[in-house]
């Protein structure tokens, strides 16, 4: 298998087939497989009529459920199945039924819940309307009363200021707090290359002084990706205040907000689902039937 890098010189074709054949997850976007690369240890297989992720971190033999014409998935998963040891990830609902109908019989699913990615009404995290929300309001509604507050375009301009947060949130960060969307590594290749991922991001300062970055990526016509919300306070209310401001710059392109996976992270799993999705797209894993163990 040619299994190579995740580069630019991919971009339109594998955009081409996501917007043709996949669920329209976050996992399986171009932008989300480049930023990752590197902390997940992926590659890809790419043909004309489809992809295929290899996620070395996972192990092996471990594959994204791949995303294109229907025949050419079949040839790539009847190939996958004669590996004992093989295993796929990132299968959201329609896709083990496909698995079911080309293969019936060859592989077995479990639901994954680490990976499923958390799906949210830009409209409702704008209203923040109802009990719901009302830790989100009331965060948004002190930051909104503190001195000095203000929210800056990302930008050239402001490129440096989003480093600053960057390097502030990485010094804090670690893996008991998991206050962030994405890896250190992942953000930093974001903001080296945000120009080419057609961002959009916003700034929030205080006292002059950059405290939040909140920024991601279209997935489809309706669809944005929430690559990153990072901060260097303690203060989460910053980053309820940073969506905010991105969601209003949002709402007249798009409907939805797509906030990625929580990884298992108990910490990051309380916060996504504190934000109150509308609605969660469920993945699973696959394996060769008879490679699960008997628990399953």
């Amino acid at each position: 298998m040619n299994l190579r890098p995740v580069d630019w010189d991919m971009q339109s074709q594998m955009r081409e087939l996501y917007l043709r054949y996949s669920p329209h997850c976050s996992a399986l976007h171009f932008s989300t497989l480049y930023l990752w690369q590197q902390e997940m240890q992926i590659s890809v297989l790419l043909e004309s009529d489809f992809f295929a992720v290899h996620a070395e971190w996972r192990g092996p033999d471990a594959w994204f459920f791949p995303c294109g014409a229907r025949d050419a998935v079949q040839r790539f998963l009847n190939h996958l199945s004669e590996c004992p040891t093989a295993q796929l990830c990132y299968a959201d609902e329609a896709a083990v039924a496909l698995a079911g109908e080309i293969l019936p019989g060859r592989f077995v699913f479990d639901h994954a819940p680490q990976d499923d990615e958390y799906l949210y009404a830009i409209s409702q995290q704008l209203a923040l309307r109802g009990g719901a929300f009302r830790h989100q309001r009331n965060d948004l509604n002190r930051i909104q009363h503190m001195r000095g507050i203000s929210c800056r375009a990302l930008s050239e301009a402001t490129l440096k200021d989003a480093f600053l947060v960057l390097d502030g949130w990485g010094a804090k960060k670690n893996s008991a707090t998991a206050d962030g969307l994405i890896g250190a590594d992942a953000a930093r290749r974001f903001l080296e290359a945000f120009g080419r991922l057609d961002a959009t991001g916003v700034l929030v300062y205080r006292d002059g002084e950059p405290v939040c970055l909140a920024a991601g990526y279209p997935l489809t016509h309706e669809c944005f990706d929430l690559a990153l919300c990072i901060q260097t306070s303690a203060d989460y209310g910053f980053s309820v205040y940073a969506r905010q401001q991105l969601c209003a710059r949002l709402a007249k392109s798009f409907r939805i907000l797509n906030a990625e996976e929580d990884l298992g992270l108990p910490g990051l799993r309380t916060l996504k689902q504190g934000m109150r999705p509308c609605s969660i797209l469920k993945m699973y894993e696959g394996k060769p039937h008879g490679a699960f163990t008997s628990d399953h």
